[in-house]
């Protein structure tokens, strides 16, 4: 499939630019009066539990649903001991301090957009977006070629006899969502998956052109074990999902996934393509695919308008245990940043260590909260690349009543 010019991407962003802000102005009095006659409304619930990766009672109020939800509840908890709610409540209401207050919660996470959150937010919350994606550009650089993350896929490529193929019919479409995608998705993700239905799928697929790209043993050459959907948007090809035969949990450790991203890069390249969007990820920025594509040089590009809003009321030691063990993107004045929090002492050696294993490209800023923080240190001691790459804060910051946001 041949590279296409963007010109639909062209012509989004000229109206984004020039035509769309216009728009906002002269519908604001509109937008304004609906937020008050049919006020947004969020399904709230307080849970009490033992947080994740500890043994303190954490106690949170969560406005969020369906699989976010599900997903925010592994991060926080290891075992929940009792809920009250859900209730439905204006999102308006669930901002206001008095009533995060009365309930009596370390922290709230209510799930919202931009907008929403930008009109609501007194200053005292993250937007964490709750999907990002990034960009690679191929080839991929000598540098990551030699990285240990490469060494191993390509040995298991090997090892297995891995090899691919692209055969992109409605038929063998059908063969990958029915009984590769959906049981993979299903069994990994268990209640947090998001499978789109299959006529959504199919459309944009079909809209925007795919290819999807086959991975089998040389000596089996008709038994396909796993699969990756591309598709060919404007901008860039996207990698849109991947399946596994039945969900083999054994192939998974084989390594077919990790095949198929070089397979992939290898099919566009072979087309002519120099940039392909890695698809999305979670904005935890331990989590595992998102280390893994960081390992390939991805640069976090784009996220989501939809997302969470987060406020922490007290530092409870549970909620210090959560917010070490998740650190997470958020968006401040237009720029993708990330929170760390640690209860290391601040040192130079502590900083650098934080930035290498958190950074990623795309960030603008990597914000670090110390629970410990030596205010005798100077952040004129730091390297000159690395102190503009980062800011150092006090995690006491957060709950003092405003968020000093880069």
């Amino acid at each position: 499939m041949k590279n296409r010019t963007p010109t639909r991407l062209a012509a989004a962003r000229k109206f984004k630019a020039r035509i769309w802000p216009t728009m906002l102005r002269l519908g604001w009095p509109l937008v304004w009066l609906r937020r008050r006659l049919r006020p947004h409304k969020i399904s709230l619930s307080r849970i009490e539990g033992v947080v994740a990766r500890g043994e303190q009672p954490l106690t949170m109020v969560l406005g969020v649903m369906n699989q976010n939800r599900d997903y925010l509840l592994q991060l926080a908890f290891q075992k929940i001991t009792r809920e009250e709610g859900p209730s439905q409540v204006r999102l308006l209401d669930a901002f206001r301090p008095e009533y995060s207050r009365g309930k009596n919660a370390g922290m709230v996470i209510l799930e919202t957009n931009q907008p929403l959150h930008g009109w609501l937010d007194d200053g005292c919350w993250f937007f964490i977006p709750s999907w990002v994606s990034g960009q690679l550009s191929l080839p991929l650089p000598e540098k990551v070629l030699r990285n240990d993350t490469l060494r191993t896929i390509r040995r298991k490529i090997v090892k297995h006899g891995y090899e691919y193929e692209v055969a992109s019919t409605e038929e063998r479409f059908n063969d990958f969502y029915e009984n590769l995608h959906v049981p993979y998705v299903t069994k990994v993700y268990g209640s947090t998956a998001n499978c789109q239905p299959r006529g959504e799928v199919w459309e944009k697929s079909i809209s925007e052109g795919f290819d999807l790209i086959w991975i089998r043993k040389k000596s089996e050459p008709d038994k396909y074990l796993a699969a990756c959907l591309m598709v060919y948007e404007a901008a860039a090809p996207r990698i849109w999902s991947f399946g596994v035969r039945d969900g083999n949990e054994e192939l998974v450790q084989e390594g077919v996934l990790s095949a198929l991203y070089l397979f992939c890069f290898e099919h566009l390249l072979k087309n002519g393509f120099t940039q392909i969007n890695m698809g999305g990820s979670r904005p935890f920025l331990r989590d595992g695919v998102l280390i893994f594509k960081k390992r390939l040089s991805q640069t976090v590009a784009h996220a989501r308008w939809e997302g969470f809003s987060l406020k922490i009321l007290e530092l409870t030691p549970a909620v210090k245990v959560f917010l070490v063990n998740n650190p997470f993107i958020f968006f401040a004045n237009g720029r993708m940043h990330g929170a760390v929090f640690t209860e290391a002492p601040l040192t130079v050696e502590a900083v650098e260590e934080l930035h290498r294993t958190n950074f990623y490209r795309g960030l603008s800023k990597l914000v670090l909260y110390f629970f410990n923080r030596d205010e005798r240190f100077q952040a004129a001691s730091l390297p000159p690349e690395l102190a503009a790459r980062v800011e150092i804060r006090s995690a006491a910051e957060v709950v003092s009543g405003r968020l000093h946001l880069p």
